[in-house]
């Protein structure tokens, strides 16, 4: 991992020299903790697209008690529409607005994965443990998104090597002059969920379940852009079974 960082450094500092582009993310996110405390947590990301289309990036991620340590990263290389990348670089799978917290949807994670990307298509192999034994598979992943206008849909599925489950899940979303409307669904376990939302005038609100408990959260989120490079996002969720409300603040800088 140190010599991943050291890379993207090096790369980073021979912008002038190789013609590379770095971005800078830096955010703040304020949310409340089980004990109803506010705590504050910072996350710089840096990507790195190089002389090729070989790209990278990392993430530091600062807790409330100041430790560092490295959240998702990935190096890869693009060609055309085309794409290879190996890293923690998140999953394939659909996703809603909600965060994994408070959502019942299927989110199956992929750890250190090879995922690869062509014209809507995406395929993953997720790794168990890659310091250990690089051929011993997690669980494979694949996505397709078409897009039509401002109508879009997803799909997604997930195989679990080990204990043979398979999560399927589906996207649609519908979107008219900055005004949404997208539904999620997914089933595994036995068991099928769902979110759906829209988005009217810079607000952001959805609602989600699953067959068992139709009403789990409701919730719903507000983007103000300060400048071209600046924003703040607040977020609120209604737990309807246990009447809690969770919220939110989020602090975004890009440089």
């Amino acid at each position: 991992m140190k010599l991943l960082i050291s890379s993207l450094a090096m790369i980073a500092m021979s912008t002038s020299a190789f013609g590379a582009d770095i971005a800078v993310d830096a955010d703040i996110d304020i949310t409340e903790n089980t004990a109803g405390k506010y705590i504050a947590t910072k996350k710089i990301a840096f990507d790195v697209t190089a002389v090729g289309d070989a790209f990278g990036g990392v993430e530091v991620v600062a807790g409330a008690d100041d430790k560092l340590a490295v959240g998702d990263w990935n190096v890869g290389h693009a060609v055309g529409s085309a794409s290879l990348s190996f890293g923690k670089q998140g999953n394939l799978f659909v996703e809603g607005e909600a965060s994994a917290a408070n959502s019942p949807l299927a989110d199956p994670s992929m750890g250190t994965s090879l995922q690869a990307a062509w014209s809507g298509v995406s395929v993953g192999l997720a790794f168990t443990d890659i310091g250990t034994d690089v051929t011993d598979i997690a669980s494979l992943q694949g996505s397709y998104e078409l897009g039509l206008g401002g109508i879009t849909a997803s799909t997604s599925a997930d195989y679990n090597i080990d204990t043979k489950d398979i999560a399927v899940g589906v996207g649609f979303g519908l979107e008219i002059k900055e005004q949404s409307v997208d539904t999620v669904m997914t089933y595994a376990n036995d068991v099928w969920a769902y979110e759906g939302s829209t988005t009217l005038l810079g607000v952001t609100g959805y609602l989600n379940g699953d067959e068992n408990d139709m009403t789990q959260n409701l919730g719903g989120s507000y983007l103000i852009g300060l400048s071209d490079t600046a924003s703040i996002e607040s977020k609120l969720n209604y737990d309807m079974n246990s009447e809690q409300y969770s919220p939110s603040l989020n602090l975004s800088f890009s440089f």
